[in-house]
């Protein structure tokens, strides 16, 4: 059972899990506690991966579509956010789309109205598995071990995106694929 809302709690991490302890709430006074663990929040978050019922937006990558939700994207990932209000800007100014409504609810951080949604984002460079890549990385904070054939194009998105965790993972991973036979094809790319 999730914690009520409340104020004056002590919380903590601790070994991958995050611990909450009393505080109070409109009840009075709380001495319970509860446990998060990251591994169940990247689970949650990943779930929305490939959710279009909530989805704000959906990009065009490849002819193919993908879902994003523009509050993960505030916090993990303001050029995508930027990506998504230069893409308005264009629809709006070149009367593609008649209300300014839209951009004006991503410009203050509101919540697009639902008759509006979804708002097509083209995604242009980018090969559609790579980008189901980095949608993964911001939304669980993680990247697939099975990404070897793509790994030098992960490290070119996750600095186009300006994702530096991801960056590094990536430049991480490329070191350990590297042998031989492919030092030069790698350096190549």
């Amino acid at each position: 059972k999730p914690p009520t809302p409340r104020l004056g709690q002590t919380i903590t991490l601790l070994n991958g899990s995050l611990y909450l302890f009393g505080g109070w709430d409109r009840n009075g006074y709380r001495s319970d506690l509860h446990s998060i663990h990251f591994d169940d929040l990247k689970l949650d978050m990943g779930s929305l991966l490939n959710d279009f019922k909530w989805r704000d937006i959906e990009f065009e990558v490849d002819g193919q579509r993908l879902p994003g939700h523009l509050a993960i994207f505030y916090v993990r990932c303001p050029k995508l956010v930027k990506l998504v209000r230069s893409n308005l800007s264009y629809l709006v100014s070149s009367h593609q789309i008649a209300s300014s409504e839209v951009l004006d609810c991503i410009r203050k951080k509101r919540a697009i109205p639902m008759d509006q949604r979804p708002i097509i984002v083209p995604i242009q460079d980018i090969r559609f598995e790579v980008f189901q890549q980095v949608l993964e990385y911001i939304y669980t904070d993680s990247l697939s071990t099975d990404n070897r054939s793509f790994g030098v194009e992960l490290r070119i998105a996750a600095e186009r995106f300006g994702l530096k965790r991801m960056r590094i993972l990536t430049a991480i991973h490329i070191r350990q694929m590297l042998i031989p036979q492919n030092v030069l094809a790698t350096l190549q790319a």
